[in-house]
């Protein structure tokens, strides 16, 4: 089941992005959530989370330069603590920023 858990973001381009903090099936069987974009008859996944780019986004997506959301995960990443990551609105390629280890912090729950 996916569980959107917070609210959604107005792209420049006029779509909605959000994220799940779940569901989202990936390569091993398990839901670590998705990126996802919607538009009037229209809902696509982004980016299905699949543990070492991040898990369980728990925050809204904030817009960047040049077609890039942003936003963070609450565990996943390198070191299971969370990650900082970007995805590109049109195709869904996403970039891992940043690990957070414990020592940087750890669980973030906002974007």
């Amino acid at each position: 089941m996916a569980r959107p858990a917070i609210g959604l973001t107005l792209g420049s381009d006029g779509r909605l992005y959000g994220t799940t903090s779940t569901g989202g099936t990936n390569i091993i069987g398990q839901g670590a959530g998705t990126a996802f974009v919607f538009a009037s008859g229209f809902f696509g996944t982004l980016h299905r989370f699949i543990g070492t780019d991040g898990a369980n986004p728990f925050g809204a997506m904030v817009e960047g330069a040049s077609g890039v959301m942003y936003g963070t995960t609450r565990s996943g990443g390198l070191s299971s603590k969370g990650a900082i990551f970007s995805v590109n609105m049109f195709n869904g390629n996403l970039t891992n920023l940043f690990s957070f280890n414990g020592p940087a912090g750890s669980g973030p729950v906002e974007g």
